[in-house]
C-alpha cells in the first residue's frame, strides 16, 4: 500500500488544469472535480496531500456527497490520520483537539439519506438542512438524528459556522436519538 501522507507535489500542468476547472465548478460539478484530480495523482503516486487540502477546502461547497458516497468511502477507508488532518485549517485543527474521543452530533435527514458523511455539533443547524430546498422531500417527514462518532474517523469543518462534523467512515455512526422535525409554524 502506498504511504498517502508522504507524496510528491503534483506537476504544474495537472494543478493549474485542476485549479482551472475548479474555478467554473458549481456545487454540483465540484466534488466530480475534485475526484478526477483524485484519480490523476493517485494514478501517479503524487499530490495526494494537496488532494486532501482541496477537498477539505471545498466540502461545504459540495452539494451532492451522497452522489459520490461509494468512492469517497473507497478513498478514506485507506487514509491515514495526517491526511485528514489536511482536510482542516489551523483554527478547525485546534478546535478539533478540544472535541471529546466520543462526538455528540447531529443530522437533519430523511429515510434515504440517515446516515451520510456530514453531521453538525449544531442541533439548529442539522435540523434546518432538510428544509432547504435542494434536500427537501416532497410528502416526506423529516427527522433529526442524535449520533455519537468515534473522534478519530472525524473531520472538523468551521467554515460555513455550521460546526460540521464530517465523518469519514459511515459505518461507526451509532444513532442515540430520532425526533421528527415540524416545518416552522407547525403544531
Amino acid at each position: 500500500m502506498k504511504n498517502l501522507s508522504l507524496s510528491k507535489a503534483p506537476s504544474k500542468r495537472i494543478l493549474s488544469d485542476f485549479e482551472e476547472e475548479l474555478m467554473w465548478a458549481d456545487s454540483y460539478s465540484r466534488l466530480p472535480v475534485i475526484l478526477e484530480f483524485w484519480r490523476k495523482c493517485n494514478a501517479r503516486g503524487i499530490g495526494l496531500d494537496a488532494f486532501f487540502k482541496t477537498l477539505g477546502e471545498e466540502w461545504t461547497g459540495c452539494d451532492n456527497i451522497s452522489v459520490y458516497a461509494g468512492t469517497l468511502d473507497r478513498i478514506f477507508k485507506t487514509v491515514p490520520r495526517v491526511n485528514l488532518d489536511a482536510m482542516m485549517d489551523r483554527k478547525e485543527i485546534v478546535a478539533y483537539r478540544t472535541l471529546p474521543e466520543t462526538i455528540t452530533a447531529y443530522r437533519g435527514a430523511y429515510p434515504v439519506n440517515a446516515v451520510g458523511f456530514s453531521y453538525s455539533l449544531d442541533e439548529a443547524v442539522a435540523k434546518r438542512f432538510p428544509m432547504l430546498n435542494r434536500y427537501r422531500i416532497r410528502g416526506v417527514s423529516p427527522y433529526l438524528l442524535s449520533v455519537e462518532l468515534p473522534k478519530r474517523f472525524c473531520v472538523l469543518k468551521t467554515d460555513r459556522q455550521e460546526q460540521e462534523i464530517i465523518c469519514v467512515n459511515r459505518g461507526v455512526v451509532r444513532v442515540t436519538g430520532r425526533t421528527e422535525i415540524k416545518p416552522e409554524g407547525a403544531q
